[in-house]
């Protein structure tokens, strides 16, 4: 369903003697690619058969910003940083939202909750 389990919520102890070793395994509830794609491989139209959306962020607030992840308890979950001017791609669902911070104000100065024709499209950061 998508939903955070917050009973997964966990935390690592420094090493103070020794080695630590440690091993991730991602579990995903949809197929999955990747969370960045490379511009040229973005395509235009409707979502995939999977669900998924391809799309671009492209920062035109004036200052670098960094995008977020919204999730639906309120948790901010941090994506990435665009320069002004640059663009960051991402793969996502319909009605997953985002948001914009400048970096080191935690006021959101920017957010957009995804649709179906943002399909391979560029979607524009800036102040609202």
């Amino acid at each position: 369903d998508a939903e955070l389990d917050h009973e997964s919520l966990h935390g690592g102890c420094p090493v103070l003697e020794g080695e630590k070793w440690a091993v991730n395994l991602w579990v995903w509830n949809r197929p999955r690619e990747g969370a960045i794609i490379p511009r040229k491989e973005k395509g235009k139209g409707e979502a995939k058969p999977d669900g998924q959306i391809h799309f671009e962020l492209q920062n035109n607030a004036g200052v670098p910003v960094e995008v977020f992840w919204l999730s639906p308890h309120g948790d901010n979950v941090k994506m990435g940083r665009i320069e002004v001017g640059e663009f960051l791609g991402f793969n996502s669902f319909e009605s997953h939202q985002f948001g914009a911070t400048e970096e080191g104000n935690p006021d959101m100065l920017w957010k957009h909750t995804v649709i179906a024709k943002d399909q391979g499209g560029v979607i524009s950061v800036h102040r609202t």
